[in-house]
């Protein structure tokens, strides 16, 4: 499962471009598509400039908040 934000390019061409995994498993499911590789194969032509971070989004059961964490 995935979830992906694309928006437009700033006046300094950056944008953030966010997709949330369910897991790692999905993520190497996903990022190997056909859709994922065009669209990340297109970054060069979209930005001046672009990073890949890799982050943990922790919800817990129940949850009454939430936490984005440097992924390890």
């Amino acid at each position: 499962m995935c979830r992906y934000w694309f928006g437009l390019p700033d006046a300094n061409g950056r944008n953030l471009a966010t997709c949330v995994w369910r897991n790692r498993e999905d993520a190497k499911l996903g990022g190997s598509g056909k859709g994922h590789h065009k669209a990340a194969s297109s970054a060069i032509f979209l930005y001046t400039e672009w990073k890949i971070e890799r982050l943990r989004l922790t919800i817990p059961d129940g949850a009454t908040s939430w936490s984005i964490t440097e992924w390890q």
